[in-house]
């Protein structure tokens, strides 16, 4: 009898978990017909590298490269993989992200099932992860596979680490070691994981003892590794050279910032955005308002640890998992983004699906009542995940709906621009170039890429003018001394023309020296 429950309750939960990546599956459905954003989505489908398919140059290529600035060799091998098997056909690309992400929606069940054995509490965990608006941008844009790959290998991660902690045994360990790795080789912004595994171990598996410290010590040693790694690719490539002029202490502040809004989006998902900019500064009393914020519900959730202790694991899962990605070591001009709480969500839902079916008890609710306030969430969130799909049809239409949320948003400005350059009106590009250089003077590739329109119009005066400003502002551009020296030409100015040429190609002779 007990063996016929055991098969009957994991039949279930293998239904379960199979109807989660089902619907998340379908929901997704419409990102199939679409193509690929013109932001980052070309360095991982058009690189020579990548378009080439799987092969042994391209996989050697995958573990020593840092292009786009960071190590994730797994990432690029997905990429290949999907050129392999769907060339440019971009339905399959798409597809395979949202795969993943139907994978991710069973992996979150499961995983919370087996810490916690509440059944369906974690599935409505896992419903409002699949359905939640914030992870459109995570799963609709490819150039994100980063995201949803590691978090594949993060659920499975804490999956294989549940199992070891009710069995401890060397090979359980392994597998631990193995998912993390592959984790932190697809988005090293993984390195976290294990300081959430020492709260899952508080609760729900409630271990103790001097073992659970010493047995994080592998992880420990592939996280260090993997973040010396990323700290010297983005040294390498120049990352964060944009945001250098923005101080310490206003990247504390608007990492202190950052949480509160991710809440709000949270309870309120509409206005989302695929760029947020990042001010130079918050004004000191948003920044003391939401560190107040922070350690209130710090405060509440720990003296609660007691009586409700998925209050506190929720909490810290949410800051552990979002904590590399919070800016305080800035590396662009950004100051928030929607994909970075794609695996931090779960900590946020488990205090409130737990907590309203705590709620519920005390005043006497059926399970029926806390089912259809579940589904009618489930429902909604799906309807504003399918709406927030359709912005992401193209780049213009994304970067449009950006600035409806944005008008001072100067990097949409700028990709508008740049999408309508691409289809061949410079006229109208050259405006929104000029509104964002307005906005935004500082970065380079605005300059350069006006430039480039007034030189197609035969403003060459002008073209020459804005070369000269990206110039100044990133001085070894081969690139731009290159187009600089062309504009000469037309100008019939030879030796100005020679100068830049010999200037270009020294800097690219630098690049290529070993």
């Amino acid at each position: 009898m007990e063996q016929a429950n055991r098969t009957r309750h994991l039949r279930l939960d293998a239904s379960i978990a199979a109807a989660l990546a089902l619907a998340a599956f379908l929901l997704y459905l419409p990102t199939l017909t679409h193509g690929v954003i013109d932001f980052d989505d070309p360095t991982y489908t058009t690189h020579p590298m990548v378009a080439g398919g799987l092969n042994s140059a391209s996989m050697q290529w995958a573990f020593t490269t840092t292009t786009d600035c960071t190590w994730f060799p797994l990432t690029w091998l997905s990429h290949m993989l999907d050129v392999e098997l769907f060339g440019q056909n971009y339905s399959g690309h798409h597809a395979t992200s949202v795969l993943l992400h139907a994978i991710n929606a069973a992996l979150v069940f499961l995983v919370l099932r087996a810490l916690t054995g509440a059944r369906w509490r974690s599935a409505i965990v896992a419903a409002l992860f699949a359905a939640h608006p914030l992870n459109v941008e995570t799963v609709a844009w490819i150039a994100e596979r980063k995201g949803v790959l590691s978090a594949t290998f993060m659920l499975a991660m804490l999956l294989a680490y549940t199992i070891y902690a009710r069995k401890p045994s060397i090979g359980g360990m392994a597998l631990v070691v193995l998912a993390f790795a592959c984790s932190v080789m697809t988005k090293p912004a993984a390195v976290t994981i294990p300081a959430l595994l020492l709260v899952i171990d508080y609760w729900p598996l409630k271990r103790r003892g001097r073992i659970i410290w010493f047995e994080k010590i592998p992880l420990l040693f592939i996280a260090i590794a993997i973040t010396v790694v990323t700290m010297i690719a983005h040294a390498h490539c120049g990352a964060g050279n944009l945001a250098a002029d923005i101080t310490l202490g206003s990247r504390i502040g608007n990492s202190l910032v950052s949480i509160p809004r991710y809440l709000i989006r949270v309870i309120y998902p509409l206005e989302l955005s695929i760029y947020y900019p990042l001010p130079n500064h918050w004004p000191a009393g948003t920044v003391a308002a939401a560190l107040a914020l922070v350690v209130v519900i710090t405060t509440v959730v720990a003296w609660q640890a007691r009586a409700r202790p998925y209050l506190a694991v929720g909490w810290l899962w949410f800051l552990i998992v979002l904590a590399p990605t919070l800016g305080v070591v800035q590396v662009a001009l950004h100051a928030m983004a929607d994909r970075y709480m794609y695996l931090s969500i779960v900590g946020l839902l488990i205090m409130l699906v737990w907590g309203v079916d705590d709620l519920a008890k005390r005043v006497g609710a059926g399970r029926g009542s806390v089912a259809t306030v579940a589904a009618i969430a489930v429902l909604v969130l799906g309807l504003f995940t399918f709406y927030q799909q359709l912005f992401w049809r193209d780049t213009y239409g994304l970067f449009m709906h950006a600035l409806s949320i944005d008008p001072d948003n100067s990097f949409a400005e700028f990709v508008v621009g740049t999408a309508l350059s691409d289809a061949g009106d410079d006229v109208h590009a050259s405006e929104r170039y000029e509104r964002a250089i307005a906005l935004y003077p500082k970065d380079p590739m605005f300059h350069y890429r006006y430039a480039l329109s007034l030189g197609r119009l035969g403003s060459i005066d002008q073209a020459i003018a804005e070369f000269q400003e990206a110039l100044r502002l990133r001085p070894e551009w081969a690139t731009a001394h290159e187009m600089l020296a062309r504009a000469y030409l037309l100008r019939g100015d030879q030796s100005a023309a020679q100068a830049h040429f010999d200037q270009a190609r020294r800097i690219e002779q630098t690049m290529h020296e070993p």
